[in-house]
């Protein structure tokens, strides 16, 4: 199978499942606290089988991350997307209702972070400074020090500017067997942050979770 079958196998996975989805999940849904640091994840039929069950390490229903944080009565959530179009910037700040609404979003939960009082200035601090540069998208996965990067690579490099101490993850290892991510990503071995690295860790927690349903028929 080609990387452009599998590309056209999430198109037409966008049409089957029509329009988008809101479940009307709510900022007070939340209980989102103040200063505080949040993962907000989501997990799209698209991308499911490509990547959940391929490169996660523990939760097979993510397929996309973001980070942010609650001013106490909205949320923004950074996280950088190859769905940014002609965007300057493939970092974008959602809010709750943009984040979730996609047409075959299935899964959305929410982990919270013990951070310190410190901790979350510089993460606004390093947010802001991200969202001020223009962020590439990389579909090919590489880590490196600039800024071309993909959704949870930009997650784990934030979290290791608040505290290398105790937000310093170490990329997964992954030896490609299926001939088709070999060819596409041109080499054998994917050194690279999972979706749910941060789920390793016992600074956070999830806090809040929806399934939706897969179907408009269901």
């Amino acid at each position: 199978m080609h990387f452009l079958t599998l590309f056209l196998f999430c198109i037409s996975m966008n049409i089957v499942f029509g329009q988008e989805k809101n479940a009307g999940i709510t900022h007070d849904q939340l209980g989102l606290k103040e200063n505080t640091i949040y993962m907000f994840c989501r997990g799209t039929a698209s991308k499911s089988s490509l990547i959940a069950h391929t490169f996660n390490l523990i939760d097979t229903n993510i397929t996309h991350i973001g980070i942010g944080f609650s001013d106490g009565k909205n949320v923004r959530i950074y996280n950088v997307s190859d769905n940014a179009g002609t965007l300057k910037s493939a970092l974008t700040v959602d809010s709750l209702e943009s984040y979730i609404k996609l047409p075959d979003i299935f899964y959305f939960s929410v982990w919270e972070c013990n951070n310190s009082a410190e901790e979350f200035n510089r993460l606004k601090t390093s947010l802001s400074e991200y969202a001020s540069r223009q962020i590439v998208f990389d579909p090919f996965f590489r880590i490196n020090a600039d800024d071309t990067l993909y959704c949870s690579e930009f997650c784990a490099t934030v979290l290791a500017s608040v505290n290398r101490r105790s937000y310093l993850f170490e990329p997964s290892v992954s030896v490609l067997d299926n001939a088709v991510f070999e060819s596409y990503l041109g080499r054998k071995k994917l050194i690279y942050f999972p979706v749910d690295f941060f789920e390793t860790s016992g600074n956070f927690r999830k806090i809040f979770s929806y399934k939706f349903k897969r179907s408009l028929h269901e």
